[in-house]
């Protein structure tokens, strides 16, 4: 981890080896018209590099323009080399973020690789890129704990699907939505 005035960056990087990692998996089979599945257990080794940094780009007397970003992968895989299921794919977030008294805006995306490192019998889900937008208000200066909020949440509708869900096949990401909130924080 790295720190500075105006700026802060962080990795981690991991390898973790399990004897005896117990995982639900898919057999092939459909009973009573469900997928039957079952627990087992293998030697498993995980593999992964997580990075993340902000910087503030610039001040504009009290609003301050800041730049978030994040990375993160994983593999994992049974001793015989056979994949385990449900792992996350790679993942990029980035925000670009407003601050100031009075109000806060920000603007950010976040990708999704397409998971093609399944085990037996599992589905790849596909890539996916949300993008989010939020405005918040803060309108009276002796109540600085009250905020009016509109937040845009996957602004271009894109389908998505969490691939460590057990109903991804069923149930896809939210697609666009937008809210309004009210808040008193105290």
């Amino acid at each position: 981890r790295a720190r500075s005035e105006r700026a802060s960056a962080g990795a981690t990087v991991f390898y973790t080896h399990y004897d005896g990692f117990i995982f639900r998996r898919d057999t092939g089979n459909v009973v009573d018209d469900l997928p039957e599945r079952i627990y087992s257990d293998s030697d498993a080794r995980f593999i992964g590099v997580e990075l993340e940094a902000d910087a503030e780009l610039a001040r504009f007397g009290d609003a301050r323009l800041t730049l978030e970003g994040a990375f993160d992968v994983v593999r994992a895989e049974r001793a015989n080399g056979d994949d385990l299921p449900r792992i996350p794919p790679m993942r990029l977030r980035s925000q670009l973020r407003l601050s100031s008294t009075h109000v806060d805006a920000n603007l950010g995306f976040s990708w999704a690789a397409r998971q093609k490192k399944i085990a037996a019998f599992e589905r790849e889900t596909g890539s996916y890129f949300f993008l989010d937008a939020g405005v918040a208000w803060r309108p009276l200066e002796q109540l600085p704990g009250l905020s009016l909020r509109l937040d845009g949440r996957n602004l271009l509708d894109e389908q998505g699907r969490n691939h460590v869900s057990f109903l991804k096949e069923f149930a896809p990401l939210p697609g666009r939505s937008v809210r309004t909130t009210v808040a008193l924080e105290f």
